[in-house]
């Protein structure tokens, strides 16, 4: 991650460093408020009911042994989080519930806002002005569809022609708004690929991103290649993509 990369693993740094992480108000799926730290070695992360999780990067570096309340790491445990504790402090973070956050930041949700990423594209194009572009000026937007598409059995035609209704009406909204459109993995998708085919929904996202001259990201094949490679495995990091790789440890405490 980017973060390792720039701060934790720096050739540069005499020391160890920690980086904050932190997700302060989840919106999709299942997910739990949680801060936590990487270090050189470590990653710990506590929500509000307590511990979550400690991973040793080096000894395991697919963090599949969570080390959290097992014996021999009690110490430990308790240095990572004098060192959370020490980061939120300088954050001024006082790691409150989500609506503690929504309140204060003056954020608005809307019947079915929350749950907006578990549907098809169609609705998208219809709720984006309630949904998203009057909550404020967006200057930056990612686009993703090509799950719930395939999952909700979308056409191509309405595919593509609601990513341009969304596409033409964010950037009439601001024409400066950068849009990086996306498409992730999904088992269809890595089957498609295995069969040596591209997936139809990544096909109706590159047409438009390529007719407006905006980025788009291939994560299905990215992960599907890795998975190929045994880096990942879809059953034990991507089989809920609705929830972070961080809840699969929660659901198996």
């Amino acid at each position: 991650m980017c973060i390792r990369d720039r701060v934790i693993d720096h050739p540069k740094l005499k020391k160890d460093k920690a980086a904050l992480i932190m997700n302060v108000s989840p919106f999709i799926g299942n997910v739990s408020e949680y801060r936590g730290i990487y270090t050189r070695q470590h990653a710990y992360v506590k929500t509000l009911d307590g511990p979550w999780f400690l991973f040793d990067n080096i000894a395991d570096p697919f963090q599949m042994n969570n080390l959290v309340y097992k014996p021999g790491y009690q110490k430990l445990q308790k240095e990572m989080e004098i060192v959370l504790r020490k980061e939120l402090r300088k954050a001024n973070d006082d790691f409150m519930p989500r609506q503690y956050y929504i309140d204060k930041w003056g954020y608005k949700l809307k019947d079915g806002a929350i749950d907006l990423s578990l549907i098809h594209i169609l609705p998208h194009a219809f709720r984006l002005q309630r949904d998203l572009l009057d909550s404020g000026k967006i200057d930056l937007l990612f686009l993703e569809a090509a799950v719930n598409d395939r999952a909700n059995g979308t056409d191509s035609l309405t595919q593509i022609q609601s990513l341009e209704g969304i596409i033409r009406h964010a950037k009439t909204a601001n024409p400066n708004m950068d849009i990086i459109m996306m498409s992730f993995a999904d088992p269809d998708k890595l089957q498609d690929y295995d069969q040596g085919k591209k997936p139809v929904e990544i096909i109706n996202h590159e047409l438009v991103a390529d007719h407006y001259q905006l980025p788009s990201l291939n994560l299905a094949k990215e992960v599907r290649d890795k998975i190929q490679q045994k880096e990942f495995s879809w059953t034990y990091d991507f089989k809920a993509v609705s929830y972070t790789h961080l809840d699969v440890y929660k659901r198996q405490r």
